[in-house]
């Protein structure tokens, strides 16, 4: 069997960013969070430890009340579900914490960020320290949690020379912003619908946040004291929050298409159709007063002045005083339904949307009639209800102008007369004797692939090939013919994908020339070469009919979940034998 032709087309694949990122409703939800439980049992379970005015639970210095207290403030709450210390005034406050949510976003369960307000602080002044925690945020980042926050920590450097009753000054206190406070070991997260939770566990102090506790020299002695160390245990924590939903304002790009361009002086009949026109905008005067007005579609010529967004006046009558062949308005709910005289023929619904679609008969005329004969000949299209001319009560402001002017438009229509005639067809058919085997690709532009979709193990897109024509003229005996394809690596992103990964189901596009599909190859994530072990895209047998027909096929590509992002491109090589 002779190899008649090879040719080559390409598959790009874009690795792209997950779906985008659903904002965060910051109108419920929290972190419930006891940070470390001995800490607050320590300090909590103390309160009143030490009576005098020592000072401030600020960090500022100045009289303040007496006493150790946890504090949480912000708009943090003592968590009334969470269990408190045994015995004790203080024990309600060694309660754990509510942080409530502030805002974030989620993209998926291993990609999310979720803020919080507020903060705690405790201010022990017996032991003589101010500990504050505060905006905190829960980050998971291809599945690593951890909380990050501010941690302030103000601790004296003379401890000898604080003694009860007689207050101290406390130094500038040591400050970590938007540091990892926590790691996390596990964080099981569920997305159902706006619901969003997670549940954390084996979460422990990070080295910054072991930092923040290292009390300096002759604080507590004369060495460096480390209250906390890297890998110390603390709290697990819950998180619910809801997603809100995605709401924009609404961009009206107005745009008109016409189903002919040349139009019979004779009479004609064309259909407009228009999109992007805003349907809100307010009109005045009958009968759409303080309603959205809509617009005016009008097929004609007008002067080369004529917008009203430029100055050029508009009297009570309107557009009647342009001359015109014909015009329809383009009228939104609710005047349209609530004033039956509307639905006539001189209105179309224009939708919500923006959009209408409207048929217009055009009667004979005299191009000489038109204001500028043939010269600006087309359809108009502009807001009503704007009328500036006596009689009104609402003049509209340039702000009003800024909003209208996009909505006067302008497509040019040509005028001609229409001839009508006859023309033959002929078709010779003619068998060759010989006859040739050819191939074609039409549309042989790159193959992109569509969003990749996170299935755990792996991400999987899917498209399909550009379809291949083949043409077989050659006589019904000895004329078989097979078409199979083989795939090479990807390349770029800054890394390659093994071809194997690929895999595809052959299909007839075009019934022809015999064409049946080749048998369906599976990617090879699992096992196999996938296409890049080769495969048959389709054949025929001998004694087919001659004429032409078409192969596509459907793609499914399967990468690991580790992949870079980037755009990545492989050479599918098709060769035709007969």
């Amino acid at each position: 069997m002779l190899a008649l032709a090879v040719g080559t087309t390409t598959a790009v694949v874009g690795l792209a960013a997950p779906a985008s990122a659903a904002p965060v409703d910051d109108a419920g939800g929290s972190l419930a969070w006891g940070i470390k439980s001995s800490l607050r049992n320590y300090v909590g379970t103390q309160l009143a430890a030490i009576a005098g005015t020592i000072g401030t639970p600020g960090m500022g210095g100045g009289a303040a009340p007496i006493g150790t207290r946890i504090v949480p403030f912000g708009g943090a709450s003592f968590d009334p579900a969470s269990t408190s210390a045994s015995g004790g005034a203080a024990a309600p406050e060694t309660k754990a914490y509510l942080f409530p949510v502030a805002g974030g976003d989620v993209t998926d369960e291993d990609n999310l960020t979720i803020d919080f307000d507020g903060g705690v602080q405790y201010w022990f002044p017996s032991h003589v320290f101010d500990i504050r925690f505060s905006d905190l945020a829960l980050v998971i980042d291809d599945g690593v949690a951890e909380i990050r926050g501010d941690i302030s920590v103000a601790i004296p450097v003379n401890w000898d020379g604080v003694a009860a009753g007689t207050g101290w000054t406390a130094p500038a206190a040591d400050v970590a912003d938007d540091v990892a406070i926590a790691t996390v070991d596990a964080a099981a997260v569920t997305i159902d619908g706006d619901a969003v939770s997670v549940s954390a566990t084996g979460v422990k102090f990070t080295a910054a946040a072991a930092e923040a506790f290292t009390v300096p020299a002759g604080a507590l002695g004369p060495d460096p004291v480390n209250l906390y160390n890297a890998g110390d245990a603390i709290d697990d924590f819950t998180v619910t929050a809801t997603l809100a939903e995605e709401t924009s304002e609404p961009v009206f790009e107005p745009a008109i298409s016409v189903d002919k361009s040349l139009i019979n002086a004779n009479g004609d009949t064309i259909t407009i159709t228009g999109s992007g026109f805003d349907p809100t905008l307010l009109g005045n005067g009958a009968p759409v007063s303080n309603l959205p007005a809509g617009f005016y579609v009008v097929v004609g010529s007008f002067a080369d002045q004529w917008k009203i967004s430029e100055g050029v006046a508009s009297t009570v009558g309107g557009v009647a005083t342009r001359p015109n062949v014909v015009q329809k308005w383009a009228l939104p709910e609710p005047p349209l339904n609530s004033t039956p005289a509307l639905s006539g023929s001189s209105y179309t619904r224009l939708n919500a949307d923006g959009s209408f679609q409207v048929s217009i008969a055009i009667p004979g005329f005299d191009p000489a009639s038109l204001v500028n004969g043939t010269a600006n000949f087309g359809i108009y299209t502009y807001p009503a209800g704007t009328r500036t001319g006596a009689g009104t009560s609402w003049t509209l402001t340039p702000a009003d102008w800024a909003a209208r002017a996009p909505f006067e438009t302008y497509t040019p229509l040509t005028i001609g007369t229409a001839v009508d005639g006859t023309q033959t067809i002929t078709a010779e058919v003619v068998h060759s004797a010989g006859g040739e085997l050819t191939w074609t690709i039409p549309d042989n532009d790159p193959v992109a692939l569509g969003s990749f979709v996170n299935h755990g193990a792996y991400l999987e897109s899917t498209g399909e090939i550009n379809p291949v024509t083949v043409t077989d003229t050659r006589s019904y005996q000895a004329n078989a013919w097979s078409l199979t394809g083989r795939l090479g690596d990807f390349s770029g992103g800054g890394s390659t994908i093994d071809g194997k990964y690929l895999g595809w189901a052959p299909k007839v596009t075009s019934a022809g020339a015999g064409a049946t599909a080749g048998a369906a190859i599976a990617s090879g994530w699992v096992s196999g070469n996938g296409l890049k072990g080769g495969g048959s895209l389709g054949a025929a047998a001998d004694g087919h009919i001659g004429g032409s027909g078409s192969l596509g096929a459907d793609l499914t590509l399967q990468v690991p979940v580790e992949t870079p992002a980037g755009s990545y491109s492989a050479t599918l090589t098709l060769t035709l034998l007969g």
